[in-house]
């Protein structure tokens, strides 16, 4: 049994099949970079140094990992080819997927090679479940399940009671357990079925309540879509311009937008206002510059991304990542740069 098929992704660095991976970040580039055979971006949001956990393992045609993050981050994400994505956030904390709040008990779903946005706040813990779609659905059509995949793959999350969430929560606490205690020999064709089947039953309850997914994938609130569109746009463009440091009535003349508008689309879809989370945005495009040594000074990167005071700067960098600006530059210059895990797809 070949215990990693090829979907489409790169499994030159993905662990062994049924063995625990698990790795700690203090960066949030570096913790998006840990989840294997994912395209992610990480921004953090909040203040604080930032510790991240990322624990997986694999079977022949699931992906099983919990994650830990200590801030608030914006997460861009895209799931491996031919696959569909469950997040079982182990609390209710107001997750947001792609611009709206997930309710409690809601399971998160997403489908392979698709864009998506995650919003998480400080302390965020969730687990993730990804699974070849024609292995889940050979599976399902075993049990006697026929699922709307088409509402599923629209959907970003299905509306469940908060006890089966916490049911599906112990359930994988125990499987992470067991497996942490007892070391699989590798391949072990028996107790790689017998797991990947335990995934899938768990997942029955989810993909058989397709009727109740939520569909914001179409956006058919037409509020909705037009602050997204404006998020969108300003985004853009503030990726493009990145010394760009705007005033709230420059925004709003630019994108024709009232004070109140321009307020609550940021609000509804990242959850923040304009300032602040261009100004995270911002901050951590210094800290990239100086962690990949694309600027060699701390000045330099301040002023790519629109500081001016260094002074000041400086303070809010400590403020908001538990460092200096120089640690982050030195510590970068003094390690010899390491290969990234995993390999992305291009």
């Amino acid at each position: 049994m070949n215990p990693h098929p090829d979907y489409g992704i790169s499994h030159a660095n993905i662990p062994d099949a049924l063995r625990l991976r698990s790795v700690n970040a203090h960066d949030v580039d570096e913790h998006a970079d840990n989840l294997s055979a994912w395209e992610q971006h990480y921004d953090q949001l909040s203040a604080g140094r930032f510790s991240g956990t990322l624990t997986e393992f694999w079977t022949p045609n699931t992906q099983v990992f919990f994650e830990h993050t200590s801030q608030a981050v914006r997460q861009s994400c895209k799931v491996w080819k031919e696959a569909l994505w469950f997040g079982i956030p182990v609390h209710h904390d107001g997750t947001r997927v792609d611009g709206r709040e997930a309710p409690d008990g809601a399971i998160l779903v997403r489908p392979g090679d698709a864009d998506f946005e995650l919003v998480t706040p400080d302390e965020h813990r969730i687990f993730g479940l990804v699974v070849r779609h024609e292995a889940l659905d050979n599976f399902c059509q075993a049990q006697g399940i026929t699922p709307d995949w088409s509402n599923l793959e629209h959907a970003r999350w299905i509306a469940l009671n908060t006890d089966l969430r916490k049911a599906a929560v112990g359930l994988l606490q125990h499987l992470f357990s067991e497996l942490a205690q007892h070391s699989v020999p590798n391949p072990h064709h028996a107790a790689c079925r017998d797991l990947e089947h335990t995934v899938m039953e768990l997942l029955l309850p989810f993909v058989g309540a397709a009727g109740s997914c939520q569909d914001v994938g179409h956006d058919t609130c037409a509020s909705l879509a037009r602050r997204r569109q404006v998020v969108g746009q300003i985004l853009e463009y503030a990726h493009q311009h990145p010394d760009w440091v705007p005033s709230v009535p420059e925004l709003c003349e630019r994108y024709h937008l009232s004070r109140r508008s321009l307020q609550y689309a940021f609000e509804d879809v990242l959850g923040t206002s304009p300032a602040v989370y261009l100004r995270a945005m911002r901050l951590n495009g210094v800290r990239r510059f100086l962690r990949t040594g694309r600027c060699t000074s701390v000045q330099d990167a301040a002023t790519a991304w629109g500081f001016w005071n260094l002074s000041q700067f400086s303070v809010d960098y400590r403020r908001f990542f538990g460092e200096r600006p120089s640690d982050t530059l030195h510590q970068f210059e003094t390690l010899a740069p390491a290969p990234r895990y995993p390999a992305r797809r291009h």
